[in-house]
């Protein structure tokens, strides 16, 4: 299928249930010579692991090709993209006779696991384990439970600290949570992704989630990843984010210190005779500059001073008190 065009406009299909697509999403990796290259176009991953699968029976794929899909296809979503179950067939899609709509397969296609989140509180930070639910909202009942079909998802809301000061929804016992994505340039095909509350909320202040937000946070912060797989239904596939990947992506390590090449120590015996080197060394340089030195008594009696004129003499004694003698006096 591929690319295509219709009223002057290019879109794509995807090989294995011809949905129509704005870009060519997901492909099929092949390998050569040690070299991938992207062929195809695909709604999601899953639609490649299953076209894999079908290519295997139709003998159109080996076993060891299909192995190579399945690895890349696991790289890219984190390892929690399994192969998709026999109900997910082309041939059961609603536009190829069968009963599964669009966002039935959608839903079916990409499955929840557990996993594993950071969770960074004003008392410290911690480990989580985020298990999937089944989403009970209005809009998920209107287009997947209402069909048969269960939408799952992560209630994030659950492992955080509730603010009751924010306001609620009508039939929703938490407050709204904001979702922040980031990219890290550490993190390889993934993103950061932040679940916290509105703010202010009237929780204690979180020092550490504001230093990694950069703006003042308080309550709690949730850090889980997501992976940069590119699909149709523009679903977020979150992933493991691990104590050691936050360390890795928000804690600064300190810089090692050079190693300091460790000295050779003496006996008692080398110090003693090099102590007295330096004595006697010290003892010359002391004697090469004292040796035209001259006494202080010498160079006081060797010092001659000029007579005082009568000026100095008059300054004298009108600090003892004594006045100037007068014409009068002198007669």
């Amino acid at each position: 299928m591929g690319k295509r065009k219709l009223h002057n406009r290019c879109y794509y299909s995807c090989d294995w249930t011809g949905y129509a697509m704005g870009s060519p999403n997901a492909y099929m990796p092949v390998f050569k010579n040690g070299k991938m290259t992207k062929k195809g176009s695909y709604c999601n991953f899953e639609s490649v692991v299953a076209h894999a699968r079908e290519l295997v029976k139709q003998g159109a794929m080996t076993a060891e090709q299909a192995y190579e899909v399945n690895q890349h296809v696991l790289e890219m979503t984190g390892g929690v993209a399994l192969p998709p179950s026999e109900e997910l067939h082309y041939a059961n899609l609603d536009h190829f006779g069968g009963d599964l709509s669009m966002h039935a397969f959608a839903c079916k296609s990409i499955a929840l696991h557990p996993i594993t989140g950071v969770k960074v509180s004003p008392k410290g930070v911690y480990e989580v384990i985020l298990s999937p639910e089944k989403e009970d909202t209005a809009t998920a009942r209107e287009m997947y439970n209402n069909h048969g079909v269960e939408r799952m998802h992560y209630p994030m809301e659950n492992y955080l600290t509730t603010p009751y000061m924010l306001p609620r929804s009508e039939g929703h016992p938490h407050a709204f949570l904001t979702k922040e994505t980031q990219k890290r340039p550490k993190l390889k095909q993934r993103d950061v992704v932040f679940f916290y509350h509105m703010q202010p909320n009237g929780l204690p202040h979180n020092a550490a989630a504001s230093k990694i937000m950069k703006r003042d946070i308080c309550g709690d912060l949730l850090i889980v990843a997501k992976t940069r797989e590119p699909n149709l239904f523009n679903e977020m596939r979150l992933v493991n984010f691990t104590g050691q990947m936050y360390d890795d992506v928000f804690e600064k390590k300190k810089r090692a210190a050079k190693p300091v090449a460790p000295s050779a120590g003496i006996c008692s015996d080398e110090w003693n005779e090099l102590q007295g080197e330096l004595q006697n060394s010290l003892t010359d340089f002391e004697a090469s500059v004292s040796k035209d030195a001259e006494q202080p008594g010498t160079l006081a009696k060797g010092a001659v001073m000029p007579p005082a004129t009568g000026k100095e003499l008059a300054v004298v004694a009108e600090l003892r008190g004594f006045t100037r003698p007068t014409v009068e006096s002198r007669c």
